[in-house]
């Protein structure tokens, strides 16, 4: 009976002590799965976090993007307006030069026919209607005659009406350095030709200015049609991988 039991306890100790390691190698090895699928969720959080946030900043670039294309069309809108008005004024300002010159070259062939046949010509002989007509018609073109140049003329016209002798005439001529000289035609063909000058010295500089305005509009929208085109294809690119980053 002794013996019987000593043998019973001997054999429930052994399978005890097999059952302990049993249990302790199934909770080592379940102990290893938690820790891998520990790992497993960290890894998937982390890599949740990291596509949440390039999700985030591929949706700020887009609404970027759109606000960046939308910025260009109407800005093109309204250089091209401007452009477009500026035009117009380019050619009513070159109809308008080539008027005033047009005027001023009738007065100085007027005044060259007075020149060639040695007449005498007065200008307080013409009636003041004329002379406002001229002057009226010189003004017309204000915005490229200048108003002392066209007070220069009337200024010719005032001290003709003056009766001074020739002689005080010469003297003062004299001591003014500067002073036109010549007869009154002549004097008269002298500011015309300065007018004439100014005329075609400011069509010159205004061609000037709306070819080199037309040139570096023309250089802008083209570097924005590059520009729209490279924002495009980044907004093609981008929206794919904000629905893979969604995903």
């Amino acid at each position: 009976m002794k013996e019987s039991n000593e043998e019973a306890q001997y054999a429930a100790d052994e399978k005890n002590r097999t059952d302990e390691e049993i249990g302790q190698a199934t909770i080592g090895k379940f102990t290893q799965v938690k820790s891998l699928n520990q790992k497993l969720a960290d890894d998937a959080y982390s890599n949740r976090v990291h596509f949440e946030g390039e999700l985030r900043d591929t949706k700020t670039y887009l609404a970027w993007n759109e606000a960046r294309q939308e910025e260009i069309h109407r800005k093109s809108e309204s250089l091209l307006e401007n452009q477009c008005y500026s035009n117009q004024l380019f050619v009513r300002s070159l109809k308008q030069g080539q008027e005033a010159l047009d005027v001023i070259a009738l007065l100085k062939q007027d005044l060259q026919g007075y020149i060639a046949s040695g007449s005498e010509f007065d200008l307080a002989q013409v009636s003041k209607n004329e002379v406002k007509t001229v002057v009226d018609k010189l003004r017309g073109y204000s915005n490229i005659i200048h108003a002392s140049e066209v007070q220069a003329f009337l200024q010719l016209a005032d001290d003709s009406d003056s009766e001074d002798d020739e002689e005080e005439v010469e003297e003062e001529e004299r001591s003014a350095p500067g002073r036109r000289r010549g007869t009154l035609p002549e004097q008269l063909v002298q500011v015309l030709d300065d007018l004439e000058e100014r005329v075609e010295e400011s069509l010159s500089n205004l061609e000037a200015n709306q070819i080199e305005a037309a040139w570096q509009l023309a250089q802008w929208l083209s570097s924005s049609e590059a520009e729209v085109q490279h924002l495009q294809q980044e907004h093609e690119r981008k929206a794919l991988y904000a629905d893979r980053c969604q995903t």
